[in-house]
């Protein structure tokens, strides 16, 4: 299937005081590398925005479980970022991190664009709707994959010397559920985006707070030795 393991973390953000080239080298060629060889995650994807707006940028892990998430091996790296890592973190701007559980996935191909859907609802609606809603979303031609995660606070309210190092806006997220659609086609993607949302309302009562964008892919990295 598309996604692999039971749990994800989302990452979006904006950069500041460094450029783009220097963003995307310190990704590809060693943060990135870094975190898919921590036991436990399967595979790391980045995404860059195809609209302008806030949140530019886009970084999805997909990992074993909740656990590994705030487990020793991943907080070990947290609490020791490389000094690459300690000058580019002060230049994530409109940080916002999530670790969830994964409670729908459907799909079994990674596309080239990805829609996220951040938003706020009780859980336990979004917990009973997740696969069906995942399925529903699969029967429009233009979706290849849909994921659906609820928040695990635990990972939010892990302190670390990473998040020390992070700019005065950052957040980490204990409310939001996130739904990522993902396409072959960007352009038929986003012409087909209101109907996607108006999916979710469909499936989940009480929506609110919805932040909608889309991407396209830019880099996927899996570990050396795949453990899934």
């Amino acid at each position: 299937m598309a996604f692999r393991g039971t749990s994800f973390l989302a990452i979006w953000n904006d950069i500041e005081g460094i450029t783009p080239t220097e963003y995307d080298a310190w990704l590809t060629h060693e943060h990135m590398i870094e975190r898919v060889g921590v036991p436990g995650f399967l595979r790391g994807r980045r995404y860059i925005a195809l609209d302008d707006g806030p949140h530019r940028y886009f970084n999805c892990y997909e990992t074993r479980d909740a656990a590994v998430l705030t487990g020793a091996a991943y907080l070990q790296r947290l609490n020791h970022p490389t000094p690459l890592t300690q000058r580019i973190m002060p230049c994530l701007t409109n940080f916002l991190r999530m670790g969830c559980r994964t409670v729908g996935t459907a799909g079994g191909h990674v596309g080239g664009s990805l829609a996220t859907l951040r938003f706020r609802a009780p859980v336990g609606p979004v917990e009973q709707a997740g696969q069906a809603l995942c399925d529903a979303l699969l029967q429009n031609t233009v979706v290849t994959a849909c994921h659906l995660g609820t928040p695990e606070a635990a990972v939010a309210a892990t302190t670390t010397r990473e998040r020390e190092l992070r700019a005065a806006n950052a957040h980490e997220s204990a409310d939001d559920h996130v739904l990522l659609v993902e396409s072959a086609n960007a352009g038929a993607l986003l012409e087909h985006l209101d109907g996607i949302v108006k999916a979710l309302h469909a499936h989940v009562a009480d929506v609110s707070g919805m932040q909608a964008r889309t991407y396209g892919l830019s880099f996927l990295i899996e570990p050396a030795t795949r453990a899934d």
